[in-house]
């Protein structure tokens, strides 16, 4: 089990001897947003305490412990704390995701988004870096208000 600045912790993963699942306790503050996105995989997100709104592909759903966000492969996706919670992510390992950006003229804009490599995310393409979180962050901010 690890734990990161971010107040995620994993659970289980590769080190357990996962080969294709992961487990994460993630801590949110309220108002904590992770703006639109999608993976090559599903996700699913247990609340444990406090309340989500989650965004499944235009779709909000307010959930409260033991409730359940949904992501199917390929939909967009996102989510916004709206009190204090704690959350357990479900997902497979080393998902692509694509990050939904809006542009102020209301065009949208699909961006491929790499974090630091497995387990939570695919290696980056030779040639590209990692994300940085705060070019994450931005692209998140620009789809927070549909959430």
């Amino acid at each position: 089990m690890t734990t990161s600045k971010t107040g995620r912790r994993w659970l289980v993963g590769p080190e357990d001897g996962a080969e294709h699942l992961l487990l994460d306790r993630l801590e949110l503050r309220t108002g904590r947003v992770v703006g639109l996105h999608k993976h090559d995989g599903e996700e699913a997100h247990v609340v444990l305490s406090g309340t989500v709104r989650f965004y499944v592909d235009g779709v909000l759903r307010v959930c409260g412990p033991g409730e359940v966000g949904f992501a199917p492969i390929g939909s967009e996706h996102g989510f916004r704390a709206l009190s204090d919670a704690a959350l357990v992510t479900v997902r497979e390992q080393r998902l692509g995701s694509i990050a939904i950006l809006l542009e102020p003229d209301g065009s949208r804009r699909e961006i491929p988004i790499y974090r630091n490599g497995p387990p939570w995310s695919n290696e980056p393409p030779a040639g590209t870096d990692v994300t940085p979180n705060a070019e994450i962050e931005a692209i998140y901010r620009t789809t927070a208000h549909l959430i």
